[in-house]
């Protein structure tokens, strides 16, 4: 029997996966390193600063982009010859702040610190001592800052007083400070204008794009496996085949949901992976499926958006739930004829038979009508959202080619089938403007002809005012 907690929970994943260790553990680790395209450009930013001897670095992301990691790189990358302070706490006066560093660069213990009377006059002047006895020996001395937005201004203001220390050709004390979007909001205050002045740098870490995100996961699953923690790659580990993932894997489409719950923040990342490793877990699975991340994501309270529900459904069921849809309510899939004109039904006046489908136009695919997002997810996922209504086919081969096509430009193309026809969609998106941005990709593959299809569905099914009708001019059957 596997053992769990007081809430269920299964333990020991790891032994299960074949894992020698947590891959999604919250702690900073630099064996688990994965360099995005951001990290990378932080990690030269400052590096190259620091080389160059400039005064005050600033380094800003959002909660959980992967600050503390950063620090901790770059502390483990610096030259033998460089004496450093790490601020962890910034809720320090500016008394403390130059204790911290007396005791941090070995001129005070902190006994020698707690029993001392000592002005800041005192201590400002031993630093300086300090800092000139580093020039003959060409070391240096930095101090790095995590969680600056915390600083309060007159310990910002010391520090820019620390900050010039320096000879006629070079900086004795270099600055890094690392916090949160807020702390540009701290620098821009009007009485730190002389602090912005000798920042010379100052750049935002970014989340990690949706394929990052998978080589990412990869990274930490392959260095819990007991790959070589300190071994960087730039893209995915080939293994032989069956071994890529060992005893787990993550299906493509958990990684997409992972990306959009996880909005590219790294510890949003790892909490999700490891809660749906959990449930794998307890259920004895080997594959993490997208239904597996959205409970994950119920447990942790992330809210789904309904893109992301819509998107993690099967599309054979579906396609399935369309075509019942359909039929319950006698709407047809029906082909335009030409650009804005709706082919004429029975009722209509057309010579068309009734429950006869129209032949298909020679010359590529026809624009179409689709059911709607709401209508293939059913009443319980209905929400406000967008799909492009790509082409319709009589036959099946051409419309598997079509979506293969998109699909090689990374959007979610499905085909199902209706009423006699095989439709391609894309979708579903949770704002027109992605709707639109997908029509522009669209085009490249010449299908020109593509709609964007709103869901909005009413109480009773019918669609909510300022749905565009003629992105929804489904006719009624023939009883």
């Amino acid at each position: 029997m596997r053992a769990t907690d007081a809430f269920g929970v299964s333990r020991g994943y790891e032994q299960y996966f074949g894992l020698v260790e947590s891959p999604f553990s919250l702690t900073p680790n630099t064996r688990f390193l994965f360099e995005s395209e951001s990290h990378s450009q932080a990690l030269e930013q400052v590096t190259l600063a620091l080389r160059r001897r400039e005064a005050i670095t600033v380094i800003t992301g959002e909660v959980g982009t992967g600050k503390t990691m950063l620090c901790r790189i770059l502390v483990q990358d610096l030259e033998p010859r460089t004496f450093i302070s790490i601020v962890n706490n910034p809720l320090l006066s500016s008394d403390d702040l130059l204790k911290q560093l007396l005791h941090d660069f070995g001129l005070m213990s902190r006994d020698e610190l707690h029993g001392a009377t000592l002005s800041q006059h005192d201590m400002v002047a031993a630093l300086q001592r300090f800092m000139a006895s580093l020039i003959p020996l060409r070391a240096r001395a930095i101090v790095l800052i995590d969680e600056a937005q915390h600083l309060r201004p007159e310990v910002l203001e010391q520090v820019r007083l620390l900050s010039n220390f320096e000879t006629e050709d070079q900086k004795l004390l270099q600055v890094v400070l690392v916090g949160q979007l807020d702390l540009d909001e701290l620098i821009e205050r009007p009485d730190l204008r002389q602090l912005r002045q000798r920042i010379s740098r100052r750049y935002q870490l970014q989340p990690l794009k949706p394929h990052e995100v998978e080589q990412y996961i990869e990274r930490r699953l392959w260095v819990a496996h007991g790959g070589l923690g300190l071994a960087k790659i730039d893209r995915p580990v080939e293994f032989t085949a069956g071994e890529r993932f060992w005893r787990v894997r993550f299906a493509s489409p958990a990684m997409r949901a992972i990306a959009q719950l996880s909005q590219g923040l790294p510890r949003a990342i790892n909490v999700i992976c490891d809660r749906a490793l959990e449930r794998a877990h307890h259920a004895q699975k080997k594959e993490i499926d997208a239904g597996i991340v959205l409970a994950a994501a119920r447990d942790l309270k992330i809210g789904v958006p309904p893109s992301v529900r819509l998107r993690s459904r099967p599309w054979p069921a579906m396609a399935a739930a369309a075509v019942l849809l359909l039929v319950a309510g006698g709407l047809a899939l029906r082909p335009q004829t030409s650009r804005g004109s709706v082919e004429s039904s029975p009722s209509a006046g057309g010579s068309q038979p009734t429950g006869s489908a129209p032949a298909e136009t020679p010359g590529g695919p026809q624009p179409m009508t689709v059911a709607t997002a709401a209508e293939v997810a059913g009443p319980l996922e209905a929400a406000t959202s967008y799909e492009v209504a790509v082409a319709s086919f009589r036959s099946e081969g051409r419309a598997v080619e079509v979506v293969r096509s998109l699909r090689q430009l990374d959007l979610p193309a499905y085909a199902h089938a209706a009423a006699g026809w095989h439709v391609v969609s894309v979708g579903p998106f949770a704002s027109k403007a992605e709707a639109e941005d997908a029509q522009v990709q669209i085009a490249r593959v010449h299908l020109t002809d593509s709609r964007i299809v709103s869901t909005a569905p009413g109480p009773d099914g019918a669609l909510a005012p300022g749905v565009n009708p003629v992105a929804t001019t489904g006719q009624k059957g023939q009883p």
